[in-house]
């Protein structure tokens, strides 16, 4: 939970090789085992320390791009542990109990991957040309059940969405290192273009407007339900010009519908860089709106240099910069976006696909 933790964490490989920190670690043993520590700090022996080091390095984010490397420089860390701490005083400090959380570590890892709706993948890769945002009708349907829908989607993507993803711009770089992110924004442009289909689909005014209305009610759940990413897709599709021209939209609708969306509208007005939205409460469960943490990315990493200005350290405030702005987007915290209480319905999520 420490922020200087995780920038460690996050950032190492852009500073050390993970043979150097190895080898590091080896040379600070030699070291720290001669240190006198005063109280309370004398009360964790030097080899305690650095099984608390190891077990929290092994099972931190994975960060490089190549999984397997990633799993030999975790192998690594646990073997120098063995090599330091042949015979440790505990059992449960063991390098074969290092080994078993990395074991536990891959195997979460490996079942991250896995989509919570299986047909997510394929539903996603569809051309919106196919028919199934043509097939999704608001009017039709419980406007409860399509914000349960739009959220349990979102969720599950954020919830595959990964750290090294993010690191180094990498999806600014090449597409297949950004995999997840890339399926996030490809989900906000359908819900965006929901919208402005669904409106202008009927002649109708009297169902344009019912569509309408049912669009800003649609948008009003999802902020209380914190997926704040879906809310404004829908403020964008709302606002997307081929609805705003129809002059006769704007008249059949009371002051008070208008109020509720110019609220909602106002909550997440760009100027002073979002500061509306960056004061709504985040607690879990949480989408957050991924494009102001994205921009925050893009400042942290090319504003900030990687060195201090004597060039002789490495610029830690840039690492806590980073490992915030990722921390605000609750990549790879699955708990922090759990909306298990909202009931899945496949045909309406498929529809909404």
């Amino acid at each position: 939970k420490n922020i200087d933790v995780k920038s460690f964490y996050f950032s190492y490989y852009r500073h050390c090789e993970p043979q150097e920190i190895v080898n590091t670690l080896e040379r600070i043993w030699e070291v720290h085992t001669e240190t006198k520590w005063p109280t309370p700090y004398n009360s964790v022996s030097c080899e305690q320390r650095l099984f608390s080091f190891l077990k929290g390095f092994i099972r931190s984010p994975f960060v490089l791009t190549d999984f397997e490397k990633e799993i030999q420089f975790r192998e690594a860390l646990a073997l120098v542990y063995g090599k330091l701490v042949p015979q440790p005083q505990s059992p449960r400090q063991s390098v074969h109990e290092l080994r078993e959380i990395l074991s536990s570590t891959k195997q979460e890892r490996r079942n991250a991957s896995v989509n919570q709706l299986c047909d997510l993948n394929s539903l996603l890769g569809q051309d919106s040309d196919s028919g199934s945002i043509i097939s999704f009708a608001p009017n039709e349907l419980d406007v409860d059940a399509i914000v349960s829908q739009i959220v349990l989607i979102n969720a599950d993507l954020y919830k595959q969405l990964q750290i090294a993803e993010l690191l180094d711009l990498r999806y600014q770089k090449d597409k297949k290192f950004a995999v997840t992110l890339n399926k996030v924004h490809e989900f906000s442009n359908k819900i965006y273009l929901l919208v402005p289909t669904t409106v202008l689909r009927s002649n109708d005014l009297s169902v344009q407007r019912e569509t309408l209305k049912k669009w800003i009610v649609i948008a009003e759940k999802l902020f209380n339900l914190k997926d704040y990413n879906s809310v404004v897709q829908l403020i964008n599709g709302i606002t997307e010009s081929s609805v705003m021209r129809l002059q006769h939209l704007k008249s059949c609708l009371s002051s008070k519908w208008i109020e509720r969306f110019e609220k909602l509208k106002e909550t997440f007005d760009p100027s002073g860089s979002f500061a509306k939205y960056r004061k709504l409460p985040t607690d879990a469960p949480c989408i957050p709106f991924v494009g102001v943490a994205l921009k925050d990315l893009v400042f942290a990493c090319e504003a900030n240099s990687d060195r201090t200005e004597d060039g002789n350290g490495i610029n830690f405030q840039k690492m806590r910069m980073i490992a915030e702005i990722i921390n605000s987007l609750k990549v790879e915290q699955a708990n922090q976006i759990d909306y298990s209480f909202l009931d899945f319905d496949p045909s309406i999520a498929q529809s909404i696909l």
